[in-house]
């Protein structure tokens, strides 16, 4: 949410104690905002601030308990955007201040402050939640897959020092690498980690090998490897990914997009030990032994789900689900032996009321089946028709892509042109986030990769 000066001004007017002037400046923003979900977080703002204002000028406590009590409810009927704010530890003051209240206890000192400004509360650039929300923009927003990555020459300096498990593990690392290709003019950050950091907590030890990729030490081939296989907590083994997404929020004007892997793509490397062109051994466990298969893709999803939902907790604007490898299964497979564990994890990440992006590769097939699995953006490859695809998710989702990532290793006007031909599909329709189809390409040049940055912003300016 962009927030304007009568927003801001009321804030600091709030911390100031002029709670009715905190109250005019607030309806003042209420009076010409269009976004319902704005509108009832500036009116619990309202309720508040009125609130303190008849305990405190007119010396009414009962009826101001209730109005606070009526503007908490609304406050906390829009919990993900209370958290995009920034609001999150201010209600939960003002809730104990509200009980303190209603017992008789209350001085105007107590009161929680909302200290701004601050960054967690200016949000400088909203573009890519509108457009996940599907609310009108002033111009496409833009962000990358993989836009933090061995393209740039600043990250390819820093893995000359440190292994890609050293950046994933240390926060700082992290922080700084997430934070290189912002200089491009993105909408969004990606948390720079790996879609395999689970696995190794889980019991799973894996390793990246030199021209290889990630390898898996001990690949499963039993059941009894699955039943071993241990559901984490996040907040414990995962502890350095939180770090790091926690001293993002306190650098970034941008939102911040957390990612996982999605559990059929986390199994496809357990079962074969890392990448694989045809999935022999994961389809071999998943059609003759599906009790077993089942059973790891209940443990996966499980862990998937508390990771994203810790992501979120610690402060990620949007999640992303990654199902790079779910395009090799025919549609009615995926419905069978993926869809329901998908579904598990979707459904719950869509309570709480942040962005869910659905992503994979070689989706054509399945574009419906991943719909009704969950998310309320779609990601789309560049092997489908941005415009054919979206008829048939349905325009009351978002959509994100597709250009094809090798259109930006050829020349920049090529580049562009691509780009051009993504956001003529789009046709300016609320809901569309501009992205690739898959990753950014090892050896794409960095100046094209800009160059489809500042086309994006001109062209698709309404």
């Amino acid at each position: 949410m962009l927030l304007d000066e009568s927003l801001v001004r009321g804030a600091r007017l709030f911390d100031a104690g002029r709670f009715f002037d905190a109250h005019e400046a607030w309806e003042e923003r209420w009076a010409v905002a269009t976004d319902e979900t704005e509108r009832r977080i500036l009116q619990g703002l309202i309720q508040v601030a009125a609130a303190l204002h008849k305990l405190f000028v007119m010396k009414s406590a009962e009826s101001a308990s209730r109005l606070l009590a009526k503007g908490l409810a609304k406050l906390d009927g829009c919990p993900a955007r209370a958290a995009e704010m920034g609001l999150g530890p201010f209600c939960d003051s003002m809730r104990a201040y509200a009980r303190d209240l209603a017992a008789g206890r209350f001085e105007q000192s107590a009161i929680p402050t909302l200290g701004v400004p601050n960054a967690r509360f200016l949000r400088v650039n909203d573009l890519f939640l509108r457009a996940c929300r599907r609310e009108p923009v002033d111009r496409t927003p833009v962000w990358f897959m993989r836009q933090a990555g061995r393209y740039m020459p600043e990250y390819r300096k820093l893995r000359e020092k440190h292994t890609l498990l050293e950046l994933c593990k240390t926060p700082e690392l992290a922080v700084e690498v997430t934070l290189q290709p912002l200089r491009l003019g993105v909408d969004a950050a990606i948390l720079f980690a790996d879609i395999l950091l689970p696995l190794e907590p889980m019991g799973a030890s894996f390793e990246f090998a030199k021209g290889e990729g990630p390898v898996i030490h001990e690949p499963i081939a039993s059941r009894e490897q699955i039943e071993r296989l241990r559901i984490i907590d996040p907040e414990e083994s995962l502890a350095y990914v939180l770090s790091a997404i926690k001293a993002l929020k306190r650098e970034l004007k941008v939102p911040l997009i957390g990612f996982a892997g999605a559990p059929f793509t986390l199994s496809s490397y357990l079962v074969e030990g890392g990448k694989s062109s045809n999935f022999a051994k994961t389809k071999k466990l998943m059609f003759g032994a599906p009790d077993a298969w089942h059973a790891l893709m209940q443990k996966l999803a499980e862990v998937v789900r508390r990771y994203l939902r810790a992501q979120v907790a610690a402060g990620v604007d949007a999640v992303q689900l990654f199902d790079s490898w779910v395009g090799d299964l025919a549609p009615e497979d995926y419905v069978e032996y993926v869809q329901p564990h998908v579904r598990h994890v979707l459904g719950d990440l869509e309570k709480t009321g942040v962005p869910v992006i659905h992503f994979g590769t070689g989706t054509a097939t399945l574009l419906e089946a991943m719909r009704d699995a969950g998310g309320t953006v779609i990601g789309v490859d560049w092997c489908t028709p941005l415009a054919a695809a979206w008829e048939r998710v349905g325009r009351g989702y978002a959509v994100q892509g597709n250009m094809d990532p090798c259109a930006l290793l050829a020349t920049r006007e090529i580049a562009v042109k691509h780009a051009q031909r993504v956001l003529e599909a789009a046709a300016a329709r609320p809901g569309h986030v501009f992205n690739l189809g898959h990753g950014i390409l090892p050896e794409t040049p960095v100046d094209h990769v800009r160059a489809v940055v500042d086309h994006v912003a001109q062209a698709s300016a309404r």
